[in-house]
């Protein structure tokens, strides 16, 4: 592998970084809501039911990685070095130079930066998230083509 490979991510995939942590909310709302008004797409009349308790949320930065598999959307949070890792690649950067800028300015010893890029790399294979980089923006082009927009 030269200092200049690369590696796509699957057009699916969708990298978050936000400032509030959003995933324990929407996992509490999952957790009052039955399955059948989490996946219909149906219109229907609304339901009263009892009071949703939903988690206080305070600011605090939070990365997510949004990803599909078999018609679900799942989420798994990420710490920021994988973030900036994933997001890097993502646009085409070299996967060295993906690396370093992870871990530019971070306070992570040498030992442990392998330990959880060899992480990264693991969880990402495993969850099918990378792609030849070609493949990666043939299929972006062929999506946005088939979405219509409204205005």
């Amino acid at each position: 592998m030269g200092s200049d490979s690369t590696l796509g991510l699957q057009p699916h995939l969708q990298l978050l970084d936000l400032q509030y942590r959003v995933d324990e909310v929407v996992l509490a709302v999952r957790k009052v809501t039955p399955e059948i008004d989490i996946v219909s797409s149906a219109a229907s009349e609304p339901r009263q039911g009892p009071q949703m308790s939903l988690p206080k949320v305070s600011r605090s930065s939070t990365y997510l990685a949004v990803h599909r598999f078999e018609d679900s959307v799942y989420y798994r949070r990420i710490d920021c070095e994988e973030f900036l890792l994933l997001a890097d690649l993502r646009d085409g950067d070299p996967i060295a130079t993906a690396i370093e800028r992870a871990f530019e300015g971070s306070k992570v010893t040498p030992d442990l930066q392998a330990a959880k890029i060899q992480t990264y790399f693991s969880h990402a294979a495993e969850l099918g998230w990378f792609c030849l980089p070609a493949a990666a923006s043939e299929q972006s082009a062929r999506a946005s083509e088939s979405y219509t927009h409204y205005y």
